[in-house]
């Protein structure tokens, strides 16, 4: 038989100090003078083990300063502060716009360090260079093996997004593309892909500045806490296709 649906989870992508919208729909908020560009956070492993939470992270390589992390587990909030290196930040104008990886080992409180799983906030303030984000997914030890297929911003205004899944995951991959609207703000606009034997397939319509203009794609499975499978994201600049 099917396995039952999975009850909500509460990690859910939300970008810092916007409210979540519905799918389909897009909040703006006004561009700093000088147009800030996205933090592309990606979580490449988010799990627990003997203990410690262990994450590997990357964020683009003009993000400086700290991202904050708290970590929700057995009732109780863990908060602590990482830096991100200087990695590429400081090599010259070329490896400024590349990606900064690097890896988080934090040694949980005795309450915590019992449980497998528990869900993880990382939030980014953003600087003069690199707009504020944020991702919240589920820390565990078995892996989602999120991969992503095509993406593409179609002729008709339509964003294709699709990949593929374990197929022990269960529920839906959760796509935010943010981008410029017409006047000048950033917006997000947010899609949900649903999983169905180890795929997942997206084409939705877009905003009309979205599918004029392109943007940054986040992709993310927030995780499913009955099969103990960590919630993984990536993201990907998207741009329309050439007309034909």
């Amino acid at each position: 038989p099917p396995p039952p649906a999975p009850a909500p989870d509460p990690a859910t992508p939300t970008p810092t100090a916007i409210p979540a919208p519905t799918a389909g729909t897009s909040t703006g908020t006004p561009l700093a003078a000088t147009p800030r560009d996205p933090a592309k956070i990606r979580v490449l492993r988010a799990g627990v083990k003997s203990g410690y939470l262990d994450l590997r992270l990357q964020i683009t390589g003009r993000a400086d300063g700290r991202i904050a992390i708290t970590y929700h587990s057995a009732g109780k909030r863990t908060r602590f502060s990482v830096p991100i290196p200087d990695g590429a930040s400081a090599a010259g104008p070329r490896a400024r716009a590349s990606a900064t990886a690097f890896n988080v080992r934090k040694r949980l409180p005795s309450g915590q360090r019992r449980k497998t799983t528990g869900i993880v906030t990382l939030t980014y303030a953003g600087n003069a260079r690199v707009r504020p984000d944020e991702v919240r997914l589920r820390a565990a030890s078995g892996k989602a093996t999120l991969v992503r297929g095509r993406t593409a911003i179609d002729g008709q205004g339509n964003l294709i997004v699709e990949g593929t899944i374990s197929k022990r995951a269960v529920g839906v991959v959760r796509i935010r593309l943010g981008y410029v609207d017409a006047d000048g703000k950033v917006a997000f606009s947010h899609h949900r892909a649903r999983i169905k034997n180890g795929r997942w397939t997206l084409r939705d319509p877009l905003p009309a500045p979205a599918h004029s203009g392109g943007g940054q794609l986040s992709i993310q499975f927030t995780g499913y806490e009955k099969r103990r499978i960590r919630g993984e994201q990536t993201g990907k600049q998207v741009l329309p296709e050439p007309a034909t």
